[in-house]
């Protein structure tokens, strides 16, 4: 990738309301709505915080929490170099290790190992045990979106719309593919979606596409949307950060204002709705949770697509994708702070601050504990209370 493309696709989001000033469904930047004065009907438990780093800063990188396979270990990783690894029930620090570059992705969990991605465009892979590297590769080009560490695979989807596969054991490369990129990027790229036998990956022209993990061949691609228009501007599609699974179901979101369930077997959809959206979804056992363009929290039945209920408080405050979690569903803001909603109804349960900056990804659920990392690298573990 050139050095102008580098520039342009961090350059945009400081810019975004400029550029996006006459472009459709990109219009208008909502100022964040004041929160509105309730009453508590659960009390979320703040069980440990610790500040990580420098965080992702004002950058859009793909800095979260992740958490080991046992559920005993919370994983996070700074703008500035620093991987950490904490107890995730008391807190306790495992171990910290400095990897000497930016990093602008990660860290992916899995197989006992951490990945990170470094702005300099290489794949780093750690013993999660004790933070020691086991080997590195160089990309042709920095990530947005966190590697994934499944079926002793690293898959890596990198802001250029390649997607690499190494082995977990040595890194040996099995497969790469790499994708028509437009000049523009509105947000990065979203996060593969790994199982044993596939890799479901969204891209930045607006299409998502099935890939054989063991060899790279493409079983299908489907475009979610089309964006006419007169310039790059107008024409940008971005696939939601946060696609989701459940059974032989994909769901996935675009900022061009469709939701769509797609057969994971066929890449056809099953049914589509109207929901813009960058921050994307999540996907509990019979519901779909979106958070729209404008921080409208939007619940769907998951098998028909129907609207089930709304929650429109919290316009322009940046919401992150919802997390189920137990009898909540969870989005972080602008201003640091996490709401609880209920999953049945969308009615606020109750409000936690983890910290004064932003919350730009989505939280992560595990075990019984919730985990905000914030941009200001501030990492929080927190518990429903029990019943």
């Amino acid at each position: 990738m050139k050095r102008s493309r580098l520039a342009v696709a961090f350059a945009l989001p400081a810019v975004l309301s400029v550029l996006l000033a006459g472009c459709g469904n990109r219009s208008t930047v909502l100022p964040p709505t004041p929160l509105k004065p309730f009453h508590p009907l659960i009390r979320v438990i703040r069980l440990w915080s610790h500040q990580v780093g420098s965080g992702a800063g004002k950058q859009r990188y793909g800095l979260v929490a992740a958490v080991g396979e046992t559920g005993h270990s919370v994983f996070a990783a700074s703008r500035g170099g620093r991987v950490a690894a904490w107890r995730a029930k008391s807190g306790r620090l495992l171990w910290s290790v400095r990897v000497g570059q930016t990093i602008t992705a990660g860290p992916g969990a899995g197989d006992g190992r951490l990945a990170v991605v470094t702005r300099r465009g290489w794949l780093i892979v750690l013993n999660a045990h004790d933070g020691h590297q086991l080997w590195r590769k160089p990309l042709l080009s920095f990530a947005l979106a966190p590697p994934v560490i499944a079926s002793r695979r690293v898959i890596v989807q990198t802001g250029d719309s390649r997607i690499w596969a190494f082995t977990a054991g040595r890194g040996r490369l099995l497969w790469k593919i790499h994708e028509h990129q437009p000049h523009l990027l509105l947000r990065g790229t979203a996060r593969p979606i790994v199982t044993r036998q596939r890799v479901y990956a969204g891209f930045n022209d607006g299409h998502v596409m099935a890939i054989l993990a063991a060899t790279g061949h493409v079983l299908w691609h489907t475009t979610l949307a089309y964006a006419p228009g007169h310039n790059e501007v107008q024409r940008m599609i971005d696939v939601a950060w946060q696609m989701a699974r459940h059974h032989h179901q994909l769901f996935a979101a675009n900022d061009h204002g469709r939701l769509v369930c797609l057969s994971t077997r066929t890449g056809k959809p099953v049914w589509s709705r109207h929901a813009s959206s960058l921050a994307g979804l999540g996907v509990g056992q019979e519901t779909i949770y979106v958070t729209d363009s404008k921080s409208i929290i939007r619940a769907y039945d998951r098998t028909t697509g129907l609207p089930i209920w709304t929650n429109p408080d919290f316009l322009g405050r940046r919401l992150t994708a919802p997390v189920p979690f137990g009898p909540a569903v969870v989005t972080g803001d602008l201003r640091g702070w996490v709401e609880f909603l209920a999953r049945s109804t969308g009615h606020l349960l109750d409000r936690v601050r983890a910290g004064d900056s932003a919350i730009e990804e989505p939280p992560v659920a595990d075990g019984g504990r919730l985990f905000v990392l914030t941009a200001g690298g501030r990492l929080v573990a927190y518990r429903l209370p029990s019943r």
